[in-house]
């Protein structure tokens, strides 16, 4: 693995699949990233708000139960403005067309992914000015 996908920055993974949510976290971490985890929304809201560092990257998953993760944004964006935003899906025809997702500076990794894709895209994303 080349360092140049390895970071020190914190990122909030927002997965409501626990093995899903279990294999990024892990592959973060020994990447040198520091790991938040949620499994849903509520959850997300709570972990934003009594953060006291900065959050460089949420790292959502688009369908959840409850509060889907384009909705879970817009809230979280009330709480802090200081990350940014992956957002990760299994159907990407179906978000794209649906929630109009092809608007500039929407980031998005299609699941299932390798590790080193996820690795490429989170610092991508992090290194986007």
């Amino acid at each position: 693995m080349g360092n140049y996908l390895e970071g020190k920055e914190t990122i909030l993974v927002v997965e409501d699949n626990p093995m899903v949510q279990y294999l990024i976290a892990e592959v973060l971490t020994r990447q040198g990233y520091r790991i938040l985890e949620a499994t849903e929304g509520e959850e997300a809201l709570v972990m934003c708000e009594k953060e006291k560092d900065p959050i460089d990257l949420i790292l959502i998953d688009i369908v959840m139960p409850h509060m889907g993760g384009l909705e879970l944004i817009e809230l979280l964006r009330q709480v802090r403005k200081d990350f940014k935003v992956l957002y990760m899906t299994g159907n990407i025809d179906e978000m794209v067309v649906h929630h109009n997702l092809l608007k500039e500076g929407v980031n998005i990794v299609q699941k299932p992914f390798t590790v080193e894709e996820l690795s490429r895209r989170v610092r991508g994303v992090l290194n986007e000015n």
